[in-house]
């Protein structure tokens, strides 16, 4: 112990012996701290001063801690959990979900979701135990009672007090839960309240109680004066022998030591070991701890191991023989060093419960981890064990520490080594470091510098002359030689090769590949005395890489691989070409966003962005994230594989038990919303299926995988939308919206586990979507369709009669059309028969007028052989047959016939009309001509002109109406 621990400890013994000297009746040393460090407990007075607590706070913040490797620790702060710094207890249900009791009410955590629940009057849930029937019992000031899932899959609160005998608890207040069979003691500091699912007894104990434990069936209970009390079934207390030495002294929990002893662990006095009837100081290394750190809470493990939590010091893990495996306080993993509670869950992790948060320490993880929570030590990047010491390599320097031994001075800075260490390797006995500006070989805490030109990536010993190492640098290729007293110096740079150097290897026929931090892979061929290159070849797409840049180069098993894009390739050396290596061992290289990392012979390690999986005959994967882009393991001698980190690094030792796998436990449901304003916390409860009414239009599935470690991806599908799995996912919700009524299953399943969790459920249709609704649905049909066939039927006689009636139209058109044709045939017939009529009549005149034209050319001659009477005569009768009425009434009646009603009509409307203007008329409707028309009236066509000027004048027609036309059309 140093100096600043002697201090401290005489300080808190000055402190715990006032308080032995004037204690408040029925308060524990624990509650006085408890108020002191701002628990706010209101049955404790504050009796310290301000300047003791600054000097006691003071010690506490500046005691410095040996740095050591421990579990991995997972933070969840009041920001994760929505709830109040302090976590009194903790307790897990069978479907894994865990409960913690919270100063703001009861906190549930199912892997990826927290809810809060709130005690009526918003107490602190002090205690907490999680039933086999699912109920979650809880426990705080005047407040008892228990959480269910409602028929509704709501968590609900069902107070007890009214169970109680008197009207309230008063200021009682609960502090410890614990199973009894079939019946549940609640247990407060001066009652035992006993219930048995139907009523509550009180149980007086002998004497104040701290807090009572179970060991195995028994039920102990330690007093604040009397010692320690074994409560009977029938209500007794049976004292146990020689525990009377626990009388004034404050009893923070009790263990199991062996099958027939316990181990009784005192707040202030160390632990003590029962041995027969007493109790003895247990012989262990860190009860000395115990009493300097005040121990407040302490379980045993399954595997058997003892976790002992303080209030000053964080956590303390020893196996069952009290020898120290872990300590773990605020310094190199917790968020904070006051332990309230404690508890190992199903898959055998740890979680606590703090004054300040919740966390939970992986033990069965294979890793160990060395945190940097100050930032002192920073990213590593390299590491190395050399003579006792570790050696760490970051981008603040160089740091060692013991190793090792866990107490210790923790870790130290190497003098003159600030800044950027890429490398750190063992030749021949000596360390030689590979730095920002330059190399330098380390012996103790002493460093030796090379050289100080450039910047050194990566040392690599030479394979045919072990007194040459070659270094790969910011600026080229140095050589390192053994000198007579068998010291490494700088000897020169290879010449030609003046590139960055990140990586260097040799292959099996004597070549160096050189890998650029940016972009080229090179291979050279050096001179016999290492002085320059004889030949630099860059290899690039021609040479069979898909890509120059980000090249990597991995030596695993003495097989040069480098890494292109996302696929490997190795070098076929006849051809030149670098050939895709698809293989590797018995596992197929998948293209794929990953590095490859060589290890001991035989293993090797595939690096993810999120795990690492170790090939070592089996796979197990680790959850570990590397630094991006610097991705490096280390092996380290006989202890095991360092894992560089950004803020540490961690440990895989390489004989360990731990590595198998770990079986992920099957998805979890843990969720149901619908709409906007329900929420159903606890489905696994549901009566399934959980039927919706048709108005939910949108529902959302929460689920998980209880794995607290990590979160698996996972997949889902909803058998009755979908059938088919989507994509794996790191995705812990599902929306629907808009869902066809009917029934549904909706199904989810982790990345690593073959477990399928189904919800099923039901949407109701809506009134005229039932069952009900269909039958009205058919019938209003049949009826439909009854009156559709009846009306078709009336239709189709309706149509036979309408087209009976069409076509007997059709036929007495067809009819009427013939009697047409045949009356056209007819007029046609009369109207060529008083065409030719007409015709003949105008050529018979036309005759006779040239032969009445000739008698009177005769007649004016009068030959003497004619007689002028017998010409007379002659032209008497010609004169007769050209004014006769016998061809006008043979014209009107076949005029008549064609054109009935047309002198009557035209009569009518033109009155004043003679006879001549009728028979004109008449010729004119005809389409005759003048000409034609002057020969039947027997005058010239001069007069016909006059003739029918008189008619037009006669019917008024204007000038520019055809008098023709008129009357063809009259």
């Amino acid at each position: 112990m140093n100096s600043r621990s002697h201090i401290f400890c005489l300080i808190y013994g000055q402190l715990t012996r006032y308080w032995a000297s004037h204690p408040p009746p029925n308060i524990s040393t624990f509650h006085f701290f408890a108020h002191f460090r701002g628990f706010q407990h209101d049955r404790v007075p504050l009796i310290m001063g301000k300047n003791i607590f600054y000097l006691f706070l003071f010690l506490i913040l500046s005691e410095r801690l040996p740095a050591q490797e421990v579990p991995k620790v997972l933070h969840f702060t009041k920001n994760d959990y929505q709830g109040h710094f302090q976590n009194w207890d903790i307790s897990q249900r069978k479907d894994l979900q865990l409960f913690f009791g919270n100063t703001s009410g009861l906190l549930k955590y199912d892997g990826t979701y927290w809810h809060k629940y709130a005690l009526p009057s918003k107490q602190a849930v002090r205690a907490i135990h999680c039933g086999k029937d699912g109920k979650v019992f809880v426990g705080g000031f005047a407040a008892i009672g228990y959480w269910q899932a409602n028929k509704n899959g709501k968590l609900d609160f069902t107070s007890l007090l009214e169970k109680v005998k008197e009207d309230s608890m008063g200021n009682e207040e609960i502090w410890h839960i614990l199973p009894m069979g079939d019946k549940i003691l609640f247990q407060s500091f001066s009652t035992l309240f006993i219930y048995d699912n139907e009523e509550i007894i009180k149980v007086r104990p002998p004497d104040n109680v701290m807090f009572a434990r179970k060991i195995g069936d028994k039920i102990f209970i330690p007093t604040i004066s009397k010692g320690i009390f074994e409560y009977k079934n029938d209500g007794s207390f049976d004292l146990v022998a020689g525990s009377e030495i626990f009388g004034g002294k404050k009893i923070a929990t009790i263990l199991p030591s062996s099958v027939s002893s316990m181990l009784v662990c005192t707040q202030n006095d160390g632990i003590y070991q029962q041995v027969g009837r007493t109790f003895v100081p247990w012989n262990c290394e860190v009860n000395n701890d115990m009493k300097s750190y005040q121990l407040n809470k302490a379980i045993q493990l399954s595997n058997s191991d003892f976790v002992f939590g303080t209030i000053l010091n964080g956590l303390f893990v020893t196996d069952k023989q009290g020898n120290l495996k872990h300590h773990i306080n605020q310094e190199n993993g917790l968020q904070n060093n006051t332990v309230l509670s404690l508890f190992e869950d199903q898959a055998h992790e740890l979680w606590v419960g703090l004054d300040k948060g919740i966390d939970l320490v992986v033990l069965d993880s294979p890793l160990q981890y060395f945190q940097d929570k100050t930032g002192e030590i920073g990213a590593v990047y390299a590491a190395s064990l050399f003579k006792g010491n570790m050696y760490i390599g970051s981008n603040q320097g160089i740091f060692l520490k013991k190793y090792p031994e866990i107490k210790d001075k923790g870790f130290q800075l190497l003098p003159g080594s600030q800044g950027q260490v890429w490398d750190l390797q063992v030749f021949d006995g000596q360390l030689i470091a590979g730095l920002n500006n330059g190399s330098a070989t380390i012996e103790g805490q002493k460093m030796g510098y090379l050289f100080t030109s450039t910047g050194v990536y990566t040392t690599i010993p030479h394979p045919e002359r072990l007194d040459v190492l070659l270094q790969g640098s910011y600026t080229g290729i140095n050589i390192l030689k053994k000198s007579a007293t068998g010291r490494w110096y700088f000897s020169n740079i290879i010449e030609g090769a003046e590139f960055s150097a990140y990586k260097l290897s040799f292959d099996n026929w004597g070549h160096l590949w050189v890998i650029h931090p940016k972009k080229g892979l090179y291979r050279l061929t050096l001179d016999p005395a290492l002085k320059k290159a004889e030949k630099i070849e860059l290899y690039s797409k021609e040479k069979g890489l898909p890509s120059d840049f980000n090249l990597d180069l991995i030596n695993i098993g003495g097989e040069m691989i480098i890494k292109s894009d996302s696929l490997f390739f190795t070098l076929e050396e006849a051809s030149g070409i670098f050939k895709q290596k698809k293989v590797l061992g018995k596992t197929k290289l998948e293209p794929g966003n990953f590095r490859l990392i060589g290890g001991r012979t035989g293993e090797w390690f595939q690096v993810l962005p999120f795990h690492t999986s170790f090939y070592h005959g089996n796979v197990t994967n680790l959850r570990i994230s590397l630094i991006t882009g610097n991705e490096r393991i280390i092996p380290l001698e006989t202890v095991g594989y360092l894992f560089c980190l950004d803020d540490g690094y961690a440990i895989l030792p390489y004989q360990n038990d731990t590595l198998a796998t770990k079986k992920m436990p099957p998805p979890l449901i843990t969720g149901i919303e619908i709409g906007q304003n329900q929420f159903l916390d606890e489905p696994e409860n549901l009566s399934l299926p959980l039927s919706l009414q048709p108005s939910n239009k949108q529902i959302r599935i929460f689920y998980t995988s209880p794995n607290f470690t990590f979160r698996p991806s996972m997949r889902t599908r909803l058998i009755g939308f979908d059938e088919k799995w989507s994509a794996y996912l790191p995705v812990f919700s599902k929306e629907f919206t808009n869902l066809a009524p009917g029934e549904y299953v909706f199904q989810v399943q982790g990345e690593e586990s073959e477990a399928i969790a189904s919800f099923r459920f039901s949407i109701e249709p809506h009134w005229y979507q039932t069952i009900w609704a269909m039958v009205g649905y058919v019938l209003l049909l049949s009826a439909f369709g009854w009156l559709l066939v009846h009306w078709h039927s009336r239709r189709m006689r309706n149509q036979m009669e309408h087209l009976q009636i069409e076509k007997e139209k059709e036929l007495e058109q067809q009819r009427m059309h013939a009697n047409n044709q045949l009356l056209q045939s007819e007029i046609q017939n009369k109207n060529r028969k008083l065409a030719d009529t007409t015709m003949n009549l105008v050529r018979k005149n036309e005759m006779l007028l040239k032969i009445k034209r000739e008698l009177e050319k005769t007649l004016q001659k009068r030959e003497d052989g004619i007689s002028k009477k017998s010409l007379l005569k002659l032209e008497h009768l010609i004169e007769e047959h050209l004014t006769s009425e016998e061809d006008w009434s043979i014209f009107e009646s076949n005029f008549n016939q064609l054109h009935d009603q047309f002198f009557k009509r035209l009569k009518e409307n033109y009155p004043d009309l003679t006879p001549g203007d009728l028979r004109l008329a008449a010729y004119l409707k005809m389409n005759l001509s003048s000409k034609e028309i002057a020969p039947l009236l027997n005058i010239s066509v001069r007069g016909i002109e006059n003739k029918r000027y008189r008619l037009r004048t006669k019917m008024n027609l204007d000038n520019e109406v055809n008098l023709t036309e008129f009357l063809m059309e009259f």
